[in-house]
């Protein structure tokens, strides 16, 4: 299984896979739970795993970034582009470690970093510091990611459970840390931080 992304290397296809997942910012694509399966059919190595996916993924992010930098007039208009914007002026101003920090907060987590990119490229924020502080968090998922579906896979696997259950029960996990993300109210979150400014 681990060669039946067109024939491609483990490592060179999680990158691709993690990549294309983190540059489609309209369409999800459970890249993470693709990763976290070919790291147990493969047999990976998790640190390798982290490296390619999460500097795959953290790249893939520069997709946001243009769509904001390129078409910032369309989303000045929406409701979350000033609660946003705000945000991040208000962390550039409570000095240079805050803006960073929640960028690689995003990263590390299944926090909406998409939305964040978007916005921080219409702010025309730096592209090459935004992405090598998503990088890292990424790789830091992405080793948690390897890790943990070696670990776990491989218990499942020995136990006589199929890789392909396993690859249903991770696509089923992270559809359900989607919809409690979903659930949040974050222009409730936004909006409380926003208040502190004013």
């Amino acid at each position: 299984m681990i060669h039946s992304i067109s024939g491609l290397p483990g490592y060179l296809a999680i990158f691709l896979v993690s990549f294309v997942g983190a540059s489609s910012v309209l369409i999800p694509i459970p890249y993470v739970a693709i990763v976290f399966t070919l790291t147990i059919a493969g047999n990976l190595n998790p640190l390798y795993v982290a490296l390619a996916g999460g500097g795959g993924s953290g790249v893939g992010e520069f997709t946001g970034w243009i769509v904001g930098r390129f078409f910032s007039k369309a989303i000045e208009s929406t409701k979350y582009y000033g609660r946003v914007e705000a945000l991040i002026k208000f962390l550039e101003r409570r000095g240079r470690v805050w803006l960073p920090l929640v960028i690689f907060m995003f990263a590390l987590t299944p926090l909406p970093d998409d939305i964040l990119f978007i916005v921080l490229g219409a702010l025309r924020y730096s592209l090459w510091k935004a992405l090598s502080v998503s990088i890292c968090g990424k790789i830091l998922m992405m080793y948690l990611v390897a890790y943990s579906g070696t670990a776990i896979g491989s218990y499942f696997v020995e136990s006589g459970v199929g890789i392909d259950v396993v690859f249903v029960g991770s696509v089923i996990a992270l559809v359900v840390i989607l919809l409690i993300m979903m659930l949040i109210d974050w222009e409730k979150v936004l909006s409380s931080k926003i208040r502190a400014i004013r």
